[in-house]
């Protein structure tokens, strides 16, 4: 009986670890895909992340070149006010206000890109037109305002595409 004995033990051990071995296998089958998941969440929660980074970049680059563009567009604006001086002032260089422009030009939406155009092409011309002698002070009078005008739509566009009001 020792032998029978014996070999019902033998039998019940491997039955035993074949519980044992299946059950690790449902538990890694089960757990492999728990992680899969998780690792699948995790993707998406980075990804996810990555865009709000890479929108919150463009949107500080694109506030950026609409304050530099205000700032450089509103001193020649400024120049043409009222007082219309004499003399171009030697800090008003179109250089800079170009390269924004052609700046916006790449990264803005047409309707901003386009106002901005127009805004930089007047403000240009209406100076030009200050030291023209050809113009009369009417004349000047009349693209100073369409330039001023034209500035203040670009302005209100920009602003519109900031906070994401403007309409395609």
């Amino acid at each position: 009986m020792a032998a029978s004995d014996t070999a019902g033990l033998v039998i019940a051990g491997i039955i035993g670890a074949g519980g044992a071995i299946i059950t690790q296998i449902v538990g890694s089958v089960v757990g492999g895909r728990r992680e899969k998941t998780r690792l699948s969440w995790e993707r998406e929660q980075e990804d996810r992340a990555w865009e709000r980074r890479k929108a919150e970049r463009f949107l500080d680059l694109k506030r950026e070149l609409y304050s530099e563009f205000g700032a450089l567009s509103g001193e020649w604006a400024h120049f043409l006010g009222p007082k219309l001086e004499g003399r171009l002032p030697e800090h008003l260089n179109e250089a800079p206000l170009q390269r924004v422009m052609a700046n916006i030009d790449l990264i803005a939406p047409r309707e901003v890109s386009m106002k901005v155009g127009l805004a930089g092409s007047q403000l240009f011309g209406a100076v030009h037109e200050v030291f023209s002698v050809h113009s009369t002070r009417q004349d000047v009078a009349n693209h100073s305002a369409d330039a001023r005008l034209s500035w203040v739509a670009a302005s209100k566009a920009m602003r519109a595409d900031l906070q994401g009001d403007l309409q395609d």
